[in-house]
């Protein structure tokens, strides 16, 4: 029971961690399909005498997503030069087909005009804010991991209580 009980809390703490981080997604601007979000899991909790670590995954973007990516790494050269076809104008081609509801050829003109905006003030760009509702639009995880803690801690703290109480009772009592 004990071990089970603690997996089992840690799992309710990861779930409580992945609901304030879906959370932060939606109110920081990022939703659009709901990918992102979809795709946090948790992987491995590992533990020793002072903490515990959850890991967890996500789609490869939600790094760049959560920290930002400065003018000077933006993988764009300022040119059409290949005709759209690097990952990253895909990638924003596709963004712009689904935000703004238009066919491929647009979809690319307006990729483009996003990656010039990129190379100039890197992402998130300041016009980018004006899609959140929480005034951030970096650092989604760290605000939700902080926002979280305290109820997560909460669930593994209760389970560790039960698992106490459980073994005091099933230690023999004698009459000194």
């Amino acid at each position: 029971m004990t071990e089970e009980t603690f997996l089992s809390a840690l799992q309710k703490g990861a779930e409580i961690i992945n609901s304030n981080i879906k959370d932060q997604i939606v109110k920081q601007g990022h939703h659009l399909t709901g990918a992102l979000e979809d795709s946090l899991t948790n992987k491995d909790a590992t533990s020793d005498p002072n903490n515990v670590i959850l890991e967890g995954l996500a789609l490869y973007y939600s790094v760049f997503v959560d920290k930002g990516v400065p003018a000077d790494r933006i993988p764009f050269s300022g040119s059409h030069g290949s005709g759209g076809t690097s990952a990253y104008i895909q990638g924003l081609k596709r963004f712009a087909m689904l935000r703004f509801n238009v066919d491929e050829t647009e979809g690319l003109k307006i990729a483009f005009m996003i990656a010039n905006k990129h190379k100039k003030e890197g992402m998130p760009t300041a016009n980018s804010y004006q899609f959140s509702s929480t005034g951030e639009r970096l650092n989604f995880i760290e605000i939700a991991k902080t926002a979280a803690t305290p109820e997560a801690d909460k669930a593994v703290l209760d389970a560790i209580d039960t698992i106490i109480d459980y073994n005091y009772h099933l230690t023999p009592s004698e009459t000194v």
